[in-house]
């Protein structure tokens, strides 16, 4: 077997090994936000709410609010953190991670996911990649590349009670 070949094995391997760490962080991100999720039902179901609705239970449901519905450069089998930048890179400023839900559901990413899951695993990703990451306030993020004192629409990101968590 020639040396390019060797190389290129070992590349794919490399890849697949760093693929299923990504994939062990998320799903860690994941179990926890399961735990948080059935102990909340299980505090809920001792209530009158037997059945309760994601609302009960603190999901907060995606609300279509038409625009384009495809995120520039995101692919089906994207991470999270890659969504994330996608969404941030094709708006051109700091968002919620609540508005980038909303954004990527229109996109229909992580259509499998329920919204408050898919919340959870990009501000869980977004922390992990602080390379590309920046939180400038509380769940408002920020591509790092961007500088120290990014903007929404024109007012500092803690200003804005227009954008909710």
């Amino acid at each position: 077997m020639d040396n390019r070949a060797v190389d290129g094995i070992r590349a794919a391997l490399d890849h697949i090994q760093n693929r299923r760490n990504e994939l062990r962080r998320d799903m860690e991100g994941l179990e926890a936000t399961e735990r948080c999720l059935r102990s909340e039902l299980e505090r809920l179901s001792g209530s009158q709410a037997v059945n309760p609705t994601a609302m009960e239970i603190g999901l907060v449901q995606a609300q279509d609010t038409g625009g384009n519905r495809s995120v520039e450069g995101l692919s089906d089998d994207a991470t999270k953190h890659e969504a994330a930048e996608a969404v941030l890179r094709q708006t051109g400023e700091p968002m919620k991670v609540a508005a980038m839900v909303e954004v990527l559901r229109r996109s229909e990413y992580g259509r499998n996911l329920q919204p408050r899951i898919l919340h959870n695993a990009l501000h869980t990703a977004m922390g992990r990649k602080t390379e590309t990451f920046k939180k400038i306030s509380p769940g408002v993020w920020s591509l790092k590349e961007w500088g120290e004192s990014p903007t929404i629409n024109g007012e500092s990101p803690g200003g804005n009670p227009g954008l909710s968590e």
